[in-house]
């Protein structure tokens, strides 16, 4: 695997030549919708975890006591780190969907964007060919692993997870409407088992 600090499309435009061009502004677009939509919906996420914060600090905590006694802009800084660490997760188990293929030089993390430590952009792009299905498990498992199971364990289970898992479910649910977009292109362009161009 190599990490690569430059934008994917970019790079894969250069590779792929200008037979890909209109494609990959296609991509870029439902991109930047997917960057828009995070976006706008993090002061949403904000409010809400201060509000749950607030009005339920013992609530499914493992310390409830060190939780209440975070000042106001304690818990911001705090949620701050939270949305980079969980940026950084999230590509990791795009990553881990196959991990067959971590050790291919093809297989590749972008970093890019890059404004400050704090503020850039992640994303990966697995060596091989792909098939429709392999792209849509890529795309899914961080929505899988980071937001359905703790749903899925805060509905069923009898111990309920913290708040904290909570939180970062609801904040990877809200980062997975990209994956999201485009799982739905490719279910929209591509039949069973076909491969997608762009992978070799």
């Amino acid at each position: 695997m190599k990490i690569i600090l430059d934008d994917p499309l970019k790079v894969i435009a250069a590779e792929m030549g200008p037979a890909a061009v209109s494609e990959l502004d296609e991509t870029r677009l439902m991109l930047e919708l997917g960057n828009r939509i995070i976006k706008y919906g993090l002061p949403v996420f904000a409010s809400g975890a201060l509000w749950v914060w607030i009005v339920f600090p013992d609530l499914g905590s493992p310390a409830p006591k060190s939780l209440a006694s975070f000042s106001f802009w304690a818990f911001f800084v705090f949620l701050g780190l939270s949305v980079l660490l969980y940026g950084v997760v999230h590509e990791l188990v795009h990553l881990l969907a196959m991990p067959t293929r971590l050790l291919r030089p093809d297989t590749r993390l972008f970093i890019y964007n890059i404004k400050s430590p704090f503020t850039f952009n992640m994303a990966v792009r697995h060596g091989g060919p792909l098939t429709r299905e392999q792209f849509i498990w890529i795309s899914a498992l961080p929505l899988l692993l980071l937001t359905v199971l703790p749903f899925g364990w805060a509905v069923l289970a009898q111990s309920k997870p913290s708040i904290i898992i909570g939180l970062v479910a609801c904040l990877n649910f809200s980062g997975s409407v990209g994956d999201m977009l485009q799982i739905r292109e490719v279910l929209r362009k591509y039949k069973f088992g076909e491969m997608l161009p762009g992978f070799k």
